[in-house]
This record gives structure tokens, sequence and C-alpha cells, in this order.
């Protein structure tokens, strides 16, 4: 990445607050890509697809001061707003108060449920039941040092509430408080239509643990790695990207009209599927050639969408 003078974003409002930068790069036929303006490109855009965590929220899982009435100007002004993140809708509805996100378009569990405009369910994918049976004999191996945990809709689900990390969720990212499985370890009756599965552990232990968790899933599911500490255990051939091409279907847009933010593994499909791709000045992801805007406006302790320095790769 070679950064620029890193100019602050005076373009006209609404849609270039939300996108916050002076000049971006956007993807095209050269190697080095076409740089233009910010009217030119955003211009296209429609809907604006965002993280939550690590990116819409703060460290506290909270959004700074000014963000939902940003979000609320640009729905005004006739832009579309889409949350698109691996919780659920009940663990989201949670962490945004504040922001009628039932009344929104969205993509849940890294595209495994998506909601349409008016609330409507467009998908809903569930985990084959061999799938579940293995990562349980593999947690029953592992529960020294990670916890597994269905998430069945908004019902969340663990083996055992006195693991280590089988509480982390809930204590830390504030997701719903999950329910021992009936029979345990011992002879344990897993839900029947989980959405979604995860594994918890140490960050200093993932190295070891997320090679594992690809061998059990590998060519029953996909695997994406969501905090330091949570892999993210989903029904084939399903990503953000994907959920979002759903949605897209039913609002009748296309991802040359979409900007989308995120910042984590779980967002590196969605990033690299739409025209605009925007990652935080947090990401894990900035050595990846994809993404052309970068925000840092976490450490600037401003809202969400305001203007921010942006460096240009």
């Amino acid at each position: 990445m070679q950064n620029t003078n890193s100019p602050r974003c005076n373009v006209n409002p609404v849609l270039h607050r939300l996108i916050l930068a002076s000049r971006v790069v956007e993807k095209g036929d050269s190697a080095a890509g076409l740089m233009i303006t910010n009217d030119a490109l955003l211009a296209s855009v429609k809907l604006l697809a965002s993280d939550l965590d690590g990116t819409l929220l703060d460290p506290h899982h909270k959004p700074a001061a000014g963000t939902f009435e940003a979000i609320a100007e640009y729905q005004k002004a006739g832009g579309a707003f889409a949350v698109c993140t691996g919780r659920d809708l009940g663990s989201a509805r949670g962490v945004l108060k504040g922001l009628d996100i039932d009344a929104m378009p969205g993509v849940y569990l890294n595209g495994t449920t998506v909601k349409g405009k008016g609330g409507e369910m467009l998908r809903n994918l569930t985990l084959p039941p061999e799938l579940l049976q293995r990562m349980v004999d593999w947690g029953r191996e592992h529960r020294d040092k990670a916890s597994i945990l269905f998430v069945e809709g908004d019902a969340h689900y663990v083996m055992d509430r006195s693991e280590e990390y089988a509480l982390f969720m809930h204590k830390h990212l504030l997701d719903p408080d999950p329910v021992e499985v009936k029979g345990g370890w011992a002879s344990p009756e897993i839900p029947t239509k989980v959405n979604m599965m995860r594994v918890i552990c140490s960050p200093e232990d993932m190295d070891t643990i997320k090679p594992q968790v690809a061998a059990c899933v590998k060519g029953l599911a996909n695997y994406a790695q969501s905090l330091p500490t949570t892999i993210d255990i989903m029904a084939p051939g399903t990503n953000k990207a994907a959920g979002l091409h759903v949605l897209l279907e039913a609002l009748q847009l296309s991802m040359a009209e979409v900007c989308a933010i995120g910042d984590s593994e779980n967002d590196l499909e969605m990033l690299q599927s739409v025209r605009v791709a925007c990652a935080m000045g947090n990401a894990a992801l900035l050595t990846s050639p994809y993404f052309f805007l970068i925000l840092y406006c976490r450490s600037l302790q401003r809202p969400f969408f305001e203007s921010a320095e942006a460096e240009i790769g």
C-alpha cells in the first residue's frame, strides 16, 4: 500500500459522508487500477452493505454517536442500507438498539439467512446432520481447548456451559445466553435445524484449532474466521457474498451498485465481489489487492459515517 496525502472528504452530502474519501481506486482492467473521483464512482452506489463488529461497531460493540443519524439521512435521500454480519438477527438487533433493522434488508450468519427490505425471509440454510455429529465428536476430544456452539434461528446452544469458552460470545459479543444441549457430551440431542456452528477458542490456540476444523468440514461446509477467537461454520457455498447476491436479486440491484465495508476474513468474498470495497483500518485484510479504500475512523473516535483519512493502494 502506498500512502497518499490522505485528504479529507468534503464532497456533496449524504452518500459521500457515508463513503468517506476524496479519491478511490476503482477495480479496472489495468493492474494499477483507474484513479477517479468520488462523484464518478459513487454515483452508481445504491446500497451500502456494512459488517458490524470491527466495522460499524467499536471494540465495545457499540456504534459511535451520530452513526444511526447518518444512516437515516442516507436512507431518506433514497439510498438503501443493509447489515451484513456473522451475527443472527436477534443478536444484531441487540447491539443495534435505535436502528430498526427489522425494517431493513440484511444478510445474517455470514449469508446463511437473508431478509428482504420488508422483513421477508429470502434464504434460510441449515447444516447437514453428518457435519453436526462430526463436529460434536471433534469437540468432545478437544473440549479442553475449544467450545462448539450451535445457532438455530435466534437460539444458541452449547454442549457444556461450564467450559471456558462456552459463554464467550454471550459475555463478550452480547449474543444470546446459550442453552445447554440436552444430554450434554454423554448423549447429546443435537438441534436439528442448525443454521451455523461456531468453534471458540483462545487466540493463542487458533493456529492449531483452525486446520483441524477445516479438515472436519471439508466437503460438507464452508468456514471463516470472524474473530481472533471464533471460527464460523456455514452450509456449503455460503458466505456474505452469496447472501448479498440473493438480497440484490430481490432488490433488483447488481454488485456494481454496492459499496461494501468490512474488516475480517468472513468479509473477504463480499469485498471482492462489489465494485466499491472498503476495508477498515483495523482490518486483517490490508494486504489484499482488492481493497482500494482503507478507513481509519475507528481510531479517530468519530461516527463511522463521517469523513476519515484514507490510504489508497
